[in-house]
């Protein structure tokens, strides 16, 4: 681009990641035509720190940049930019960019890997204890209340013993789906591995509240799962703990909420227990 920041020259590639034609792009201004997402008002000129930077004489690189092609689809690239100069002067510049796509779609599939259960889609243990040690903390500052929720699964060892591990597979699927169903937007929903599933329920008002959403989240799995020709009972035993009444950290939650959960199994499961009761 030249010192105006118009386009003087472009190549094939970048016709064919931005889908302008060469003659389209010459003589307009880089940073309306391809750095603006459609329709948005431009800012001034040397706000565009890709150009400002250029000309001003300066290199520029950059691994989170955003182009928009002709049909408004947003392009991320990676950008490389370097002043031209004759005479000293600084006439132009030249901007070199990579379609980053592919990469952020492998990263994007890193992080759900390391923050998600594969067989459900769940959040796992390692999300729910970064969620968990962030409601704590905001209780610690603002006194916000949140529950824990921890959950077995009754009999499931003979379901794969019986059926085999698909059919378990399937019925940890359809639990996983009938409690997110009926939690709110703002709980978490995880799979800790095995049959055990954990309910966050961030902004939890009381002792009541918390016991009202462990009744709903057993009535959820008290209808049969049908898996093939079979019709399974999950049935559930839970243990419910609330910050600060039953712990006053993360770890003292889990452990709390743990112990109701064995003790809800103890008292012929299929039930729930509150933490201390």
């Amino acid at each position: 681009m030249d010192r105006q920041g118009r386009i003087v020259e472009t190549n094939p590639e970048a016709e064919r990641l931005l889908g302008w034609r060469r003659a389209e792009l010459i003589g307009h201004d880089a940073h309306r035509t391809i750095h603006l997402p459609p329709g948005a008002s431009p800012p001034p000129d040397d706000e565009c720190h890709i150009q400002a930077m250029t000309l001003a004489g300066e290199h520029y690189r950059s691994d989170r940049e955003r182009f928009y092609r002709r049909d408004g689809e947003s392009l991320p690239v990676n950008i490389s930019a370097a002043p031209l100069r004759e005479n000293e002067s600084v006439t132009g510049a030249v901007v070199a960019f990579h379609d980053i796509t592919e990469r952020l779609d492998q990263e994007a599939a890193i992080r759900r890997l390391a923050y998600h259960d594969t067989l459900t889609g769940l959040p796992n243990r390692r999300q729910l204890m970064d969620r968990l040690e962030q409601a704590v903390a905001a209780h610690q500052r603002h006194g916000r209340r949140l529950a824990l929720a921890f959950l077995d699964l009754d009999h499931f060892k003979e379901v794969n013993d019986n059926l085999g591990h698909e059919a378990g597979d399937a019925l940890l699927v359809a639990v996983a789906e009938r409690l997110t169903r009926v939690t709110r937007e703002n709980d978490l929903v995880c799979r800790q591995g095995g049959d055990e599933f954990v309910v966050l329920l961030d902004g939890i008002a009381s002792c009541a509240e918390a016991e009202l959403t462990a009744t709903k989240l057993i009535e959820a799995l008290q209808r049969p799962v049908e898996i093939g020709e079979h019709r399974i009972l999950p049935g559930v035993s839970l243990g419910i703990a609330l910050l600060p009444d039953h712990g006053e950290n993360a770890d003292g939650l889990m452990k709390a909420a743990d112990t109701a959960m064995y003790r809800a199994k103890q008292a012929g499961r299929n039930g729930y227990r509150l933490a201390g009761s």
